[in-house]
């Protein structure tokens, strides 16, 4: 099938403006969201941490996403929604979670992104810098690219340093705001970072669910036509809206998942738009882990003490129709919902099989 922005003879592989239905009000994710696992856990650690932890603030009600997943009458396993980056004021987390986190056994993530550092950095080389010969400049409208430098301030040194990238990483690493830097988010404040170090500590299984080419492809593996695109939606947000990590952060320390899958939506299509890049980010991905993950389930021990999986995958991974918790209903999961904060499951919001 022909996607809109498809090349044709003698245009730029990106056609689209920014004022096309469909790509306006798109939010940026950029340099936070899933492409964070290309950089390493910066030094240090938790505890020197300042701020006061959410759970702490009367303010704020902190209650990151946590499904319960039962099957045939027994616990199976916890999915922990988490965040690839964080703030000093996220730990420790809701008293649910730990309680959670100690009555499990294996612990699951999608990759250690540490552990496997030099090999992610071999394996996106090849697809940071641009075929010989083609430039940002030739894929992209003059218009966009006229745009794009003016919002940045990108002279001509700034620019030449960045025509050469492939759309996708200028997407994801040049197009912070000052909203998101005023947020001093961190990728070794992240959650799944101090779970595993908690892991480790305690000598506790982990079993990645994603390889390091998997992840690769996920984030990387696109056509210079659908980096385009991605380039476009997400710079149409910088510019207009900008505030898209502290609606992210906002929206997963309450578990709203109604906002997190709103975001998805924007960022990656829904059922109608950016159908290939939401395939590759997401649904493809989720089949895997969610394939991977009742894998894991199945290998447990049936009598007792059975410890049940303590899965810990992005939040944006358990929001939406192609989600983690949608695909495990479909196997027969019952899935729920469960309040991180007050330690209550919603009945309403179950998803059964």
């Amino acid at each position: 099938m022909a996607l809109p922005f498809e090349r044709q003879a003698g245009q730029p592989a990106c056609r689209f403006s920014l004022d096309d239905a469909g790509l306006t009000r798109r939010r940026w994710l950029g340099r936070f969201a899933s492409t964070a696992m290309l950089a390493p856990a910066l030094a240090g650690g938790l505890a020197a941490c300042m701020g006061t932890p959410l759970r702490d603030q009367p303010w704020a009600r902190y209650a990151p996403m946590l499904f319960d997943v039962h099957r045939d009458g027994q616990r199976q396993a916890w999915l922990f929604g988490t965040l690839h980056v964080g703030t000093a004021t996220m730990l420790p987390w809701p008293a649910a979670v730990d309680e959670a986190l100690a009555g499990s056994g294996p612990i699951a993530i999608e990759i250690d992104s540490a552990r496997h550092w030099q090999a992610l950095v071999e394996g996106f080389r090849p697809h940071v810098e641009l075929p010989d010969g083609l430039t940002l400049d030739a894929l992209l409208p003059e218009t966009l690219v006229g745009e794009v430098r003016r919002h940045f301030g990108w002279g001509e040194r700034e620019w030449r340093a960045l025509r050469r990238r492939q759309p996708w990483w200028v997407a994801n690493f040049r197009f912070g705001t000052a909203d998101d830097r005023e947020q001093q988010a961190r990728r070794d404040w992240g959650i799944e970072q101090a779970l595993l170090r908690q892991a480790r500590t305690e000598g506790r299984p982990i079993t990645e669910l994603e390889t390091v080419d998997e992840h690769i492809e996920g984030l990387a593996g696109g056509s210079l036509d659908e980096q385009c695109q991605q380039f476009t939606v997400w710079f149409d947000d910088a510019r207009h809206r900008g505030r898209l990590l502290r609606d992210m952060l906002a929206a997963w320390r309450t578990g709203n998942a109604a906002t997190l899958e709103a975001l998805k939506d924007r960022l990656w299509g829904d059922e109608r738009q950016l159908t290939s890049l939401r395939q590759r980010f997401f649904t493809a991905r989720d089949q895997r882990i969610t394939q991977r993950l009742v894998r894991l389930i199945e290998q447990a021990p049936a009598l007792p003490p059975r410890r049940p999986v303590f899965a810990a995958i992005g939040a944006f991974h358990l929001v939406g129709p192609d989600s983690v918790p949608a695909l495990l209903a479909k196997q027969g999961f019952d899935v729920r919902s469960m309040d991180a904060d007050i330690g209550e499951i919603d009945a309403n919001d179950a998803i059964s099989g």
